[in-house]
């Protein structure tokens, strides 16, 4: 599928970084701002009911950012798993999504419809800096988690880190400004 550069009708295929011919990287920017938007399906707080009646045990919140990269495609190309799940910790919230992942995706699934087939479910953890001094430093992670499904349940959840070229895309989805997931 071809492109075109705003700033001088130069014609490149799919999003490069910039516009090869003059280095237009502003109008590409706004390109690819664009396709973000159009591909996000939910950016808010996400709140769930946990279980165990009035008491509602392990009910919590995360920060939820839903892609649909069919949405932002190439005719062309197809997805095995198109809808991405980012879902953060928030400071309010009394549980983790850790803890509560399985319980998180079901609810997902359930509320937006999604075939749990079709979709990437992601941690993301933001960097930390600790110490009197700030001197210590805990990198960012991303972390897939994978399931399985019994009856429309997540059970069983398996954590491995996420892995260019998929972290690449999560990353590119998640910026100018977007990758810090808490209001």
């Amino acid at each position: 599928m071809l492109k075109e550069c705003k700033s001088c009708a130069f014609a490149f295929f799919l999003v490069p970084i910039l516009c090869v011919r003059r280095n237009h990287v502003p109008a590409i920017n706004d390109q690819l701002k664009q396709m973000r938007d159009l591909m996000k399906i939910y950016d808010d707080i996400f709140s769930w009911d946990g279980w165990g009646g009035l008491l509602k045990l392990a009910s919590g919140k995360c920060r939820l950012k839903m892609f649909d990269l069919k949405k932002g495609k190439a005719e062309s190309i197809d997805y095995l798993k198109p809808i991405i799940v980012i879902i953060t910790d928030v400071p309010e919230s009394k549980m983790s999504i850790k803890s509560c992942s399985s319980h998180i995706a079901t609810k997902l699934t359930e509320k937006f419809n999604i075939d749990p087939t079709r979709m990437l479910f992601i941690e993301y953890y933001p960097p930390v800096t600790y110490g009197d001094k700030g001197q210590y430093h805990i990198a960012e992670k991303y972390e897939v988690v994978e399931f399985q499904w019994h009856e429309g349940r997540a059970i069983s959840p398996k954590w491995r880190p996420l892995k260019p070229p998929m972290l690449n895309v999560v990353k590119d989805l998640l910026k100018p400004g977007q990758r810090s997931v808490q209001k």
